[in-house]
């Protein structure tokens, strides 16, 4: 598409500007067409209540700085004309009580510190520059907490899609001169020590600091502050967008969303930097589904099947959707007796319990049904210890993780279950045919008789064979099948998270007559049924690990979560 085709029409330009804020943000407005003008854009559309809709524009700016980021604005100003800009990615934060890694910080003026003057000695000088944010954008931020319910399951698990980093709080890990590193110490004890509550992410309103400068040191952070003592982040590109933005005949509104990824004089593990970029992401999706300003995109004509919705966010899907269908029903619970069993490191069994939990039953389509088991939430010990045998490094460090409480499948998905919310509406994608559609399918062929009879005779060797795992399963359509359950139950359902799933299951290996069976379930205290065979799970994870599930493993199972 020609940008020419759709300039004005544009309701929101996000702005990226490294890889891993890009792929957050694509994840969430999966593209659907390119726009071509002095740049190329991701088109995205976000349906709204009404049949409103809102036309997205994303693009990444290769190199970091406001001077790239003040061209990339510049570029997206002539070519589309948007009504918003987001600028969305991540932050370095100043130590504070209120907020911490992987909070979401939301910019109400720039303190742009670009323009510095080198003095004798080797010191520098700043002029600081920028100012307040966009009217319209400071008017919204002063009303942030009114708006909350709007934005109601921005922080759950199926809208970040994956787990909150560890955070070791040696004093090695802390940098700075003293005064600072007692500050950070006792920030970071307040948010991750021994008394810590686990919370969700949260999100916060105040000044940022821009300069073309990465910031790692403590003494220049303490000397902007004399200045601008109360900026929460500094970041890089806020000052080139402001700058573009701000025109005689239009002042652009921005809101520029940055997830703490650091703090600065903290050593913190790196994986945070990938969760903050989902946190950013997730959050400018949740704010723009809270429909902020007045749509143009019902004038661009769009194939309704590329309506975005989060492609691994079920929760927000289903915030919009859910006042489309009739109030939940009351599930009935229902006391659970199940065999527990614990082994030891042979995989003899050393001890059997019966333990009691809660479970109900969800009615699918033609007597089908999806039965969910609880799995009370407790603390465990996530990774493995470096002298577990065939470990990975992505297993390290093992850490403590808190998980609540919540219900799931308690078998991995069946034929007759897959095939079943088959027959519901599509939300944003098909689904795959079960072997038995892809029978009927063959059968219609020419030529393709031979396979017809091999698939049937496999097939009729199984005589319970719709309770066989839907087996294949892609990423992107396991989240379809949770979107399609959860509008069907009035109930929002996800896929496991990383830490839920290691919860829930316990893994071994087990060789029977020389074969190895891969993905072996054992009961271990919790009322999942035992299931055999070479099956991977499907759970909330990141692009890479989806690409990795997709192209490296065999196969993929998956088992839908509720949470209580």
């Amino acid at each position: 598409m020609r940008s020419e085709e759709i300039k004005g029409k544009v309701d929101f330009a996000i702005i990226t500007i490294r890889e891993d804020e890009y792929r957050a943000v694509l994840l969430r407005f999966p593209r659907e067409d390119d726009i071509v003008g002095n740049r190329t854009y991701t088109l995205s559309r976000v349906q709204l209540a009404d049949e409103e809709q809102y036309i997205v524009a994303t693009a990444r700016c290769i190199d970091q700085g406001g001077g790239a980021a003040q061209d990339l604005a510049r570029d997206i100003i002539e070519d589309l004309d948007p009504q918003w800009f987001l600028l969305v990615g991540i932050a370095g934060a100043i130590p504070a009580s209120e907020y911490t890694l992987g909070d979401v910080v939301l910019a109400t003026r720039l303190n742009d510190f670009s323009v510095s003057a080198a003095l004798d000695g080797g010191r520098k000088e700043y002029a600081t520059a920028g100012g307040p944010m966009h009217k319209r954008v400071q008017d919204l931020l002063a009303h942030l907490p009114a708006r909350l319910p709007q934005l109601n399951g921005w922080n759950d698990i199926g809208s970040i899609t994956i787990d909150r980093p560890p955070v070791d709080l040696a004093s090695t890990n802390f940098y700075g001169e003293p005064g600072w590193r007692t500050n950070v110490q006792q920030s970071l004890e307040r948010h991750f020590g021994s008394h810590a509550e686990n919370r969700r992410p949260l999100v916060t309103t105040g000044p940022i600091a821009s300069s073309d400068v990465l910031i790692k040191d403590t003494q220049l952070i303490q000397s902007w502050k004399q200045s601008s003592r109360h900026i929460l982040a500094v970041e890089m590109e806020l000052s080139g967008v402001y700058q573009a933005s701000r025109r005689l005949e239009r002042d652009y509104p921005i809101l520029a969303v940055r997830g703490i990824s650091d703090v600065i004089g903290f050593k913190r593990n790196a994986d945070w930097t990938t969760y903050a970029c989902h946190t950013a992401a997730a959050f400018a999706l949740a704010f723009v589904r809270s429909r902020p300003i007045s749509p143009k995109g019902k004038e661009v004509p769009a194939d309704k099947t590329a309506l975005v919705e989060p492609r691994h966010s079920t929760s927000s899907v289903i915030l919009n959707l859910l006042s489309q269908v009739e109030p939940p029903k009351s599930v009935v619970l229902e006391s659970y007796t199940y065999e527990a069993l614990s082994v030891d490191i042979h995989g003899r069994i050393v001890e059997r319990s019966y333990p009691k939990t809660d479970r109900f039953i969800e009615e699918l389509v033609d007597g089908v049904i999806l039965e969910m088991v609880e799995i009370p939430g407790g603390t465990f010990q996530m990774g493995s210890p470096k002298s577990e045998l065939r470990r990975e490094d992505a297993e390290s460090p093992q850490h403590s993780v808190t998980v609540r409480s919540f219900y799931i499948g308690k078998f991995t998905v069946t034929m007759a279950q897959w095939a079943a919310v088959k027959k519901l509406a599509t939300v944003n994608c098909d689904l795959s045919p079960t072997y038995y559609d892809y029978i009927q399918e063959l059968s219609s062929i020419d030529g393709s008789i031979i396979q017809v009879i091999h698939l049937a005779e496999t097939l009729a060797r199984y005589p319970r064979r719709n309770v066989l795992p839907m087996r294949h399963v892609p990423w992107r359509e396991a989240v379809e099948f949770c979107d399609r359950l959860s509008i069907r139950t009035g109930r929002r359902y996800r896929l496991p998270s990383e830490s839920e799933w290691e919860f829930a299951w316990i893994y071994t290996e087990t060789f029977a007559n020389g074969v190895k069976i891969g993905g072996t379930m054992i009961i271990k205290a919790l009322p999942l049924t035992e299931v055999l065979g070479s099956l991977t799970d499907v759970r909330t994870l990141g692009f890479s690990e989806v690409d990795h599930i997709r192209h490296r493993r065999q196969s993929a199972a998956l088992q839908p979560v509720i949470q209580v």
